[in-house]
């Protein structure tokens, strides 16, 4: 009784070409990764020298804005809770920043993107306390985000959607239920780590949800 070989033993060449072209896409897919996640590490890196210059040169003594009392984070986080005291203002902030971890769950770099922006603003603050505004600390975190997000995942519209996700259900909490202006037009940077935190809190129900 005649058997037929496999395709594999027939024709062993064709198999060896699938196998070598398998591995080179996968090898292209993880240096496209790694050349991608180097743009959010520089941006990392140069947060932690931005930190070090401003210890370095900002004077200690240089009085900060009236309204930039805080210097860290650890003393900036209670005063972000009594201004989100209404529960439908932090509720519309716990919805928007799961929204957020949606997004960044279908876009793991994004992750890695918040952070090395938040590096970035916690190097840049120091230099803005004398500012009564966060708008150029806060816009250039921004927009480096939406330019990393870009880089990234190779679409504009992940980034931006996390931006309209959180900020957009965050300010309808405060424009219209908590009736005050959002901590991060003056603390950009820290309002952004405390949005976490309280969402953190939040599920965990050390504060009420």
């Amino acid at each position: 009784r005649e058997q037929t070989l496999p395709v594999s033993l027939q024709f062993p060449h064709v198999t060896s070409a699938r196998v070598v072209h398998s591995c080179t896409m996968v090898d292209k897919e993880d240096r496209g990764w790694m050349q991608a996640m180097q743009a959010p590490v520089f941006v990392m890196v140069l947060g932690g020298i931005l930190m070090y210059l401003a210890d370095t040169f900002v004077d200690p003594n240089r009085v900060p804005a009236s309204n930039k009392p805080y210097t860290t984070f650890e003393d900036f986080f209670p005063f972000y809770l009594t201004e989100h005291s209404n529960l439908v203002c932090r509720r519309l902030h716990f919805v928007g920043s799961t929204l957020v971890l949606l997004i960044g769950f279908a876009h793991p770099t994004l992750f890695m993107n918040g952070a090395a922006v938040a590096s970035l603003g916690l190097g840049l603050m120091p230099f803005f306390t004398h500012m009564p505004h966060g708008f150029i600390e806060g816009g250039i975190v921004l927009l480096l985000f939406v330019l990393l997000g870009k880089h990234t995942t190779r679409s504009w519209w992940p980034a931006i959607m996390v931006l309209a996700c959180g900020y957009g259900f965050a300010w309808v909490g405060h424009f219209y239920f908590e009736m005050n202006k959002p901590a991060s037009f003056v603390y950009p940077t820290y309002s952004l780590m405390s949005d976490f935190v309280m969402w953190s809190k939040m599920v965990l129900g050390t504060i009420e949800r």
